[in-house]
């Protein structure tokens, strides 16, 4: 059986395509996971709200430098423990005083 030429490229293509394309799902699948906050739900920052703050997909745009420092390294574990209302974001680092935490 011989393949016209025209059809390895093509196909050749479309392989490429679909490998680029797979590589990029699970980034997105990642980033469709954390939320998305407006600044009124992180200020205060509380006990409360601070695993969400600190895993939202725009933390840097809504927290302050020195929230933002208490927060956590951004791990598969603290998001899933954020989303599921287990962890209070603050992982390892312990109870961090002074990101606005109250109540």
């Amino acid at each position: 059986m011989h393949l016209h030429p025209l059809g390895s490229g093509l196909s050749a293509a479309l392989l490429l395509s679909s490998t680029v394309l797979m590589s990029a799902a699970p980034a997105a699948a990642q980033n469709s996971l954390r939320p998305r906050l407006a600044a009124e739900q992180c200020q205060p920052l509380t006990r409360a709200n601070f695993a969400m703050c600190c895993i939202a997909v725009n933390r840097s745009s809504i927290l302050a430098p020195e929230q933002l420092a208490q927060c956590p390294p951004l791990t598969t574990s603290v998001i899933s423990n954020a989303l599921s209302g287990r962890g209070d974001g603050r992982g390892e680092r312990g109870g961090g005083r002074g990101g606005g935490g109250g109540n």
